[in-house]
């Protein structure tokens, strides 16, 4: 079983983290939300499970961001519905938790 290498928490620079098709398990790391200059986020077509994390929502720098083809929760943390992405690919079913949704937050 593989997941997403810690190793990449210590590049805080990096823009770009494409894992999309590498038979990664286990849930998205919170860690992720730290890596402020990313601008794309592809893990699709793994065996992710669990929560979208919230703290994705910190990127504000993130245009793309694709999490399909996973056994990820349909909930998708209001954090991370507030970003202006260009690129969103979740399984269908995905829906924002409007719920506690108040995009002015993240600004």
């Amino acid at each position: 079983k593989s997941t997403i290498p810690t190793e990449l928490s210590s590049l805080s620079f990096i823009t770009d983290i494409r894992l999309d098709e590498n038979s990664l398990n286990g849930p998205i790391p919170t860690w992720l939300g730290n890596c402020a200059s990313l601008t794309r986020l592809t893990l699709a077509q793994n065996n992710l499970t669990g929560q979208i994390p919230s703290e994705l929502g910190k990127l504000k720098a993130l245009k793309e961001l694709k999490l399909n083809k996973n056994s990820l929760s349909p909930i998708i943390p209001s954090s991370v519905c507030c970003l202006e992405l260009n690129d969103l690919e979740i399984d269908s079913g995905g829906v924002c938790d409007n719920e506690s949704r108040d995009c002015s937050e993240n600004w």
